[in-house]
C-alpha cells in the first residue's frame, strides 16, 4: 500500500516558492522564518527553498519596504507569497528607527536629569547626547573599564558656567575626575530661579 505522506529527507521537507509584490514583480532577498527558528532567504529573483520539519508550515516573510506577511506554505503547493508595499519609505523607516534609538538612549537619563529650574542652554536632549559621546570617548581611552554613576551638585555663575562643584555620590572614586571634566567641558547652564544650584547624574 502506497502512502500519501510526503517524502522526508534526513534534513526535513523541502518547500519551494516565490516572493513577489502585488504587481507580481519579484521581491529579492526577502527573509522567511518559522516559529521553530528555521528559515531561509529568497534569491535575487524572489525564489526560495525552505527546509522544514513539517511538510506544511507557517512562515513570516519580511523585506525592507514591505509589510510583514504570515502565510502557510506547503511542500506540494506552488507557494506564491505576495507582499504589500509599506506606506513608509525606506528613508522614513530609517529616521523612525533613529528617533526610537535616541529616545531609548535618552530615557535612561530622563528620570535622573530632568530639572526645569537649572538646565543646559541647549536643552536636556542635546546634553544627554553630549554625555553619551563623552562617556564613550572616555571608555575608549581607558585600559581598565569603569562603570557606575556619579552625582554632581554645582552652582551656576552669571556666565552660565558650573562653579563650586561637589561630588554627592560616586560608584568609584576613579570616575570622579572624568565626571568633573565632562561637566566642565559641557554646555553652559541657565536657571529659572535666583537659586542657581544644579544637579547632574553621569552614567559610566
Amino acid at each position: 500500500e502506497m502512502s500519501n505522506k510526503a517524502p522526508q529527507s534526513s534534513k526535513g521537507f523541502e518547500i519551494k516558492g516565490k516572493v513577489t509584490d502585488e504587481a507580481g514583480e519579484p521581491v529579492g532577498f526577502a527573509t522567511l522564518s518559522t516559529s521553530r527558528g528555521q528559515g531561509t532567504v529568497a534569491d535575487a529573483n524572489g525564489n526560495f527553498n525552505l527546509r522544514s520539519n513539517d511538510s506544511v508550515t507557517s512562515v513570516e516573510v519580511n523585506s525592507i519596504g514591505y509589510l510583514s506577511e504570515k502565510v502557510r506554505v506547503d511542500q506540494h503547493a506552488n507557494n506564491l507569497v505576495r507582499l504589500k508595499e509599506s506606506s513608509q519609505s525606506l528613508s522614513e523607516m530609517v529616521v523612525t528607527q533613529m528617533k526610537k534609538n535616541k529616545a531609548e538612549k535618552n530615557a535612561k537619563y530622563d528620570h535622573l536629569n530632568n530639572s526645569t529650574t537649572v538646565f543646559p542652554v541647549d536643552g536636556w536632549a542635546s546634553y544627554h547626547d553630549y554625555l553619551e559621546n563623552s562617556v564613550k570617548q572616555m571608555k575608549d581611552t581607558l585600559v581598565i573599564q569603569l562603570h557606575g554613576k556619579v552625582e554632581l551638585e554645582f552652582n551656576v555663575d552669571d556666565d552660565g558656567r558650573p562653579q563650586k562643584i561637589l561630588i554627592k555620590k560616586s560608584a568609584d572614586p576613579q570616575l570622579n575626575p572624568h565626571a568633573l571634566q565632562i561637566l566642565n567641558n559641557g554646555a553652559d547652564w541657565q536657571s529659572t530661579r535666583k537659586n542657581k544650584k544644579g544637579h547632574l547624574v553621569i552614567i559610566f
